[in-house]
């Protein structure tokens, strides 16, 4: 499963370059395998704040839009999302200082991974969401709260082969 932030970080920080297309190409076979999913909610953060606003095409967008079929394919089920959202901790995932725009993507992260590791999935987020506010919970340990695996997006991929840092 992978989060906003993951999807955005293959661009913004770790590839450049003639590899970008590479890794974006061997992400949407792992979508095409069935192995990497998101809430729509991410499309829609990705929408908001990259896909929408600019004049030239939008790498992270543009990958989410291409593989948003597949990758959304399970839907959200509302009775689990208020359940996570019930949680005393897991439910500071919401941020309340976020006023109008589209629906946070975090809470859908969060109610995805424990509906499919219910149905017997190995679930793992990808996340770079790692600092916590007085009032936030950064999806990582929301994650962590409720006994998932985060991982960020760099290990993610150099753990599969598709890019590692150069050092």
């Amino acid at each position: 499963m992978i989060d906003t932030s993951s999807i955005t970080e293959v661009r913004r920080h770790l590839v450049s370059g003639p590899d970008l297309e590479r890794v974006y190409s061997e992400l949407s076979g792992i979508v095409d395998a069935g192995n990497l999913v998101f809430p729509k909610q991410v499309l829609g953060e990705l929408e908001e704040y990259t896909g929408s606003t600019r004049n030239t095409p939008d790498p992270p967008y543009q990958w989410a839009k291409r593989n948003e079929a597949q990758a959304t394919r399970f839907g959200f089920d509302p009775h689990n999302l208020r359940t996570v959202l019930a949680h005393p901790v897991a439910r500071r995932v919401l941020d309340p200082a976020k006023a109008g725009g589209k629906e946070e993507a975090d809470p859908y992260v969060l109610e995805l991974a424990t509906r499919l590791r219910a149905a017997g999935h190995q679930v793992t987020v990808l996340t770079e969401d790692r600092r916590n506010k007085p009032m936030k919970l950064s999806l990582h340990s929301a994650c962590g709260v409720l006994n998932i695996v985060p991982l960020n997006m760099e290990v993610f991929l150099e753990v599969r082969g598709i890019w590692r840092r150069s050092v």
